[in-house]
């Protein structure tokens, strides 16, 4: 197994992805880190004296090969130019029979690897990813499949707590891509990744183009990666991602699937632009225009993948709806995932919260409570203070408030020659 890790920043999370690839009990492993930052090591040029990319694998690593690619764009070419290094720098070494990427912030679990390899021979799977959970353990994805338009659509919309209730599903479109294993010789027999691929998207068009040739792809339920840096939707904002990635795909579809899509696709983005415009999300309906233009300058490449590009959507139904038309175009248009069993927008819900709020057993207390007490005082609201007892009637002018209370004597009762409360001559002041 050749373990591909790709290095585009600063990459805090470093030793711990290659110490849980060292930690594996699957012995045949090997690792290649490829070096893509603009800024290189900058061997003592670091103002604290932090060790440079290739001496922090060393100390993790020792036998890892690191290449350097300065200025190389995206993951698939990376990955490219770290395996002709490897043929070239260690010629005699035996070629691997799988490639593990770890694009991903993520550890593997101690058997992970062991559990990948054992999975793709006995189910003769091209393509095998293990499930990922969060720093909190919770469940975060496991794989993915297509909708009618090629949209992703994640088999775990929001993170939940992993009790084995997604590990039925053991055959998606696609494998999760924090980090996933591919034989060597399909890799080889695809070309590799699309040299002109959305970055963060490797795995979704590789796992396409591997069942368009009757590959199969699983997924390892007992294959446990834990994520450990940002999630890797902050680095490829779905926004911007996935437009693009749509496309590209589509793109490359035969010439009678491209006819029957673009119409769909075209219309479903000029609503998608008029709905971002109209709710405020800006950055949405740019990525949709944008996506565009970025795929026309980008046609050739994608018409020559033609063979091995064709769309398949998903004929599992997940929640009732995967497959439909209908909610391929809303996925488009309002760039939602739409795949839980709640695919309501954000306003709909709130307003569906308030309504059960104030119509559930604590609102219809309430109103019960007000409406006998409406009732009950509808005489005192309508006529006011009825004259009875102490409850008087506020003279009709103002000075008798001020008088009663300067002359000490009041009218009330039988008649008293106490002074008056100080707030008689208040209220009369006030109200004058």
């Amino acid at each position: 197994v050749l373990a591909l890790v790709v290095v585009d920043d600063e990459a805090p999370a470093l030793e711990a992805v290659l110490a849980g690839l060292l930690a594996q009990d699957h012995s045949r492993i090997e690792v290649l880190v490829v070096d893509v930052r603009l800024i290189g090591d900058r061997v003592g040029d670091e103002p604290d004296g932090r060790p440079s990319l290739a001496e922090r694998v060393g100390l993790i690593a020792p036998s890892s090969l690191v290449v350097r690619s300065s200025g190389v764009s995206g993951h698939g070419p990376a990955v490219a130019t770290g395996l002709r290094a490897r043929a070239v720098q260690r010629a005699g070494s035996p070629d691997p029979q799988f490639l593990l990427f770890v694009p991903g912030q993520v550890v593997l679990g101690d058997t992970a690897v062991r559990r990948l390899v054992e999975r793709a021979v006995e189910a003769n799977a091209g393509v095998v990813g293990p499930k990922v959970v969060g720093p909190d353990g919770a469940l975060e994805e496991t794989g993915w499949r297509f909708d009618p338009l090629g949209s992703p659509v994640p088999l775990v919309p929001d993170p939940e707590p992993d009790q084995g209730q997604r590990d039925a599903d053991l055959q998606p479109d696609a494998v999760a891509g924090a980090a996933w294993m591919v034989r060597a010789d399909l890799f080889a027999e695809l070309g590799g990744f699309d040299p002109d691929g959305v970055d963060g998207t490797g795995h979704l068009e590789f796992c396409q183009r591997a069942r368009a040739v009757g590959a199969a792809v699983a997924v390892v339920p007992s294959a446990v990666a834990r994520r450990v840096g940002i999630p890797d939707s902050v680095r490829h904002p779905p926004t911007l991602v996935w437009p693009r990635f749509r496309l590209r795909r589509l793109m490359a579809s035969p010439l009678t699937g491209l006819l029957a899509r673009v119409p769909v696709l075209t219309v479903a983005t000029l609503f998608g632009v008029v709905y971002g415009i109209g709710t405020g999300r800006f950055r949405h309906a740019r990525g949709l225009l944008w996506a565009w233009s970025w795929n026309l300058r980008r046609l050739g490449s994608a018409r020559q993948q033609v063979e091995v590009g064709t769309i398949r959507p998903s004929s599992a139904v997940v929640g009732g709806h995967r497959g439909s038309w209908w909610l391929a175009f809303r996925r488009v248009t309002t760039g939602r995932v739409l795949a839980g069993d709640d695919d309501r927008s954000d306003g709909i819900r709130h307003l569906n919260s308030a309504f059960g709020a104030v119509f559930g057993p604590g609102g219809l207390a309430i109103m019960i409570a007000a409406a006998v007490l409406g009732f009950g005082s509808r005489s005192l609201i309508v006529d006011g203070l009825s004259p009875v007892g102490r409850l008087q009637r506020l003279p009709a002018e103002s000075g008798d408030l001020v008088a009663a209370w300067w002359a000490g004597w009041r009218s009330t009762g039988t008649g008293t020659s106490s002074s008056g409360p100080d707030g008689l001559g208040l209220v009369g002041l006030l109200a004058g």
